[in-house]
């Protein structure tokens, strides 16, 4: 389908051949009617300079062919040339649309680990200072069944704490990964539309 450019260079030696080989023969035929001149007079030389104008013109015509070759040939590799550049700048527009998304995807991404960091962090937090609160608790038991009492509340309530914990966790997750891949399907949602 592409025109290579060894074809279009074959074609432009041809044209150049063509012309020298007119230029040669314009010179032989000059030489011949000059020589015909010096030796023989006048109508060598009038015969000679109709062998000139007979191998101008057969040299003229000759080129004539030749360049019409080039033209088309020309014409079309700068049709396929544009074709190449709008292939090009579309390919680059493809990229760049690709690219915005990976950024984007990126972006949404960490901002949304960065959440989760900060949830964990805070879950953490809260834990710890539960656990530090009932351990100063039970330094201020004064029986066994106090702290079994004591123990077992706190355990209860880190149950119920933990499983909302990991609820609000999941849920943050979710909307993490939702939001990381909306960049994604919307551009693939426009392939598939483009595409049908």
């Amino acid at each position: 389908m592409a025109l290579s450019k060894t074809t279009y260079e074959t074609a432009a030696e041809s044209a150049r051949d063509a012309a020298a080989a007119k230029h040669k023969q314009e010179a032989t035929a000059a030489s011949a009617a000059k020589h015909a001149v010096e030796s023989t007079g006048d109508a060598a030389a009038t015969a000679a300079s109709e062998s000139v104008a007979e191998a101008t013109a057969a040299a003229e015509t000759a080129a004539k062919a030749m360049a019409e070759v080039p033209e088309a040939v020309r014409d079309f590799a700068e049709k396929r040339i544009a074709e190449g550049q709008d292939t090009f700048t579309k390919l680059k527009a493809g990229t760049d649309e690709a690219v915005d998304m990976v950024e984007g995807t990126y972006s949404t991404a960490s901002k949304g680990i960065s959440s989760l960091g900060l949830k964990t962090l805070e879950t953490v937090r809260v834990n710890t200072n539960a656990t530090l609160d009932h351990a100063l608790a039970l330094l201020n038991v004064k029986s066994l069944s106090e702290a079994v009492e004591l123990n077992t509340a706190f355990v209860r309530k880190q149950t119920e704490t933990l499983a909302l914990q990991g609820k609000e966790f999941t849920e943050l997750a979710q909307k993490v990964a939702t939001a990381a891949v909306a960049p994604v399907k919307a551009r693939l949602e426009k392939v598939f539309k483009s595409a049908a």
